[in-house]
């Protein structure tokens, strides 16, 4: 009975795959593809710069916590802690102000932004 199943459930797909079986693809016409939206820069900078801001705050906090410990327990581990926290929150400044170049020349940015781009 297994066998019979079987059959019937492929006589059906064989016969959908030979009446779609045509080589010949079909293309749209230039005028049926739709152009990509508008990407809006003073929007994208907007959320880049909260991003950045959120990051940075862990980041700093996560450094601050780090000093004060080293500063409380004076000890070789503590300021491995504290320098190892530090570095990831330089790293992070680093490449965020380089990929905020890029948002430097976009019209339409609110002073806010645009000052804490430069920044």
């Amino acid at each position: 009975m297994h066998s019979r199943m079987i059959r019937f459930a492929v006589v059906p797909a064989v016969a959908l795959l030979a009446a779609c079986g045509s080589t010949q693809q079909t293309t749209l016409p230039i005028s049926a593809i739709e152009p990509e939206p508008a990407v809006d820069r003073a929007a994208e900078a907007r959320a880049f710069v909260d991003s950045v801001e959120a990051v940075l705050l862990d980041l700093s906090e996560k450094a601050g916590r780090a000093a004060w410990v080293q500063a409380t327990y004076i000890i070789y581990d503590t300021e491995i802690l504290a320098a190892e926290a530090t570095e990831e929150y330089l790293s992070a400044s680093v490449e965020f102000a380089t990929r905020a170049a890029d948002y430097l020349d976009v019209q339409g940015l609110s002073p806010e932004v645009s000052r804490k781009l430069q920044i």
